[in-house]
């Protein structure tokens, strides 16, 4: 499957592939940008994620190309308790993210050819964050955090 989006913003950039080239991968799992906008400020958090069900489960989820190859890029809002793409109906089939996604977690892509459903399991955790932040487009810095 082509993969069509890809990030223009060079400093998110960079640091999606630092953070690919210097944090240990977790079993050649994907990487995880959760993107969350409030007002002026824009919050990118870099993570692994653990498990396919989390990206794919998750309609605000998207994937684009970077230089470390293909991630998933998931948007947050903040006012509400649903994923935004549960409102506004955009999805994506489950024959085209497991056309991605099996590369990363073939333990669950073979559960799922088996049984013809998703394994639901731990989504993320246990590894480091990077939590990149912009103020009207200006950088402001990362910190670093594990998550548990």
């Amino acid at each position: 499957m082509n993969v069509h989006y890809y990030i223009n913003n060079k400093i998110l950039e960079r640091e999606i592939t630092q953070y690919s080239d210097s944090v240990k991968q977790i079993n050649n799992r994907m990487i995880n940008v959760t993107a969350r906008f409030v007002a002026d400020t824009a919050i990118y958090e870099i993570r692994y994620s653990l498990s396919a069900e989390a990206i794919y489960s998750t309609p605000s989820t998207f994937f684009v190309n970077t230089k470390s190859g293909i991630i998933a890029m998931t948007y947050e809002e903040p006012r509400i308790s649903v994923p935004f793409a549960h409102l506004y109906g955009v999805g994506m089939s489950e024959k085209d993210a497991w056309e991605i996604l099996k590369d990363y977690y073939p333990e669950e892509y073979q559960y799922y050819l088996r049984n013809d459903s998703i394994v639901y399991g731990i989504p993320t955790g246990g590894g480091e964050v990077w939590r990149l932040k912009f103020k009207n487009n200006e950088y402001l810095g990362k910190e670093i955090y594990w998550e548990r």
